[in-house]
């Protein structure tokens, strides 16, 4: 629950100050279609993020080869597209349909458009990012069923970091706590026979 009320912390502190959260609107009553979520051909999702309407709404159409959009009343200015996000919203879900993620990066990109992929949790595995960041770090263990890891996101002032493990086997150091705790063999075996002990195999 704590991690949870921490990730939401901006937003919950400020309703904890009296501040009134407004709901997300759903993307299709979007403030501005410029600055929405899409969906590709392939299902992946995208946020388009176009920053300046006046300047990049020419290059936005030659982007997405939609130049009759400009000769449209309703889209012909930023306050225009604005009054008519909602219908603009449904020419760009057409639009962007038409192809998969891969080939709208491409095209984006080379026009100069803000975007950014909506990530998947299977993204994970090949994100350079994840590595590169430490967030994901390798484990030396078969039983680990991967060889990469999630990283503890907490780092101790002067503590070096223990690279991540698997957890020991119920009992696999039972008998090695014990000696260290003074027990003598007899102790031990009798705490064994009587199942107080789990011991390892």
């Amino acid at each position: 629950m704590a991690n949870g009320l921490w990730w939401n912390a901006i937003q919950v502190q400020a309703a904890l100050c009296g501040a009134r959260v407004t709901p997300r609107p759903p993307r299709e009553e979007a403030v501005t279609a410029l600055a929405n979520l899409y969906r590709c051909a392939d299902g992946r999702w995208f946020l388009l993020n176009v920053l300046n309407d006046d300047r990049d709404w020419p290059a936005f159409l030659r982007a997405i080869e939609r130049p009759d959009l400009a000769s449209d009343p309703g889209f012909a200015t930023t306050p225009a597209r604005r009054a008519n996000a909602r219908a603009l919203v449904l020419a760009l879900d057409q639009v962007f349909a038409a192809r998969p993620f891969a080939e709208w990066r491409d095209i984006l990109s080379r026009h100069g458009l803000t975007f950014g992929v909506v990530g998947t949790v299977d993204d994970a595995r090949t994100d350079r990012q994840m590595t590169a960041s430490g967030a994901l770090v390798p484990i030396d263990d078969a039983r680990a069923g991967a060889s990469l890891t999630v990283a503890a996101p907490l780092w101790v002032d002067g503590v070096e970091k223990v690279a991540p493990r698997y957890p020991p086997e119920l009992g696999e150091h039972s008998l090695e706590i014990l000696r260290e705790l003074a027990y003598d063999e007899a102790e031990i075996e009798k705490l064994v026979a009587a199942r107080v002990v789990v011991q390892g195999t």
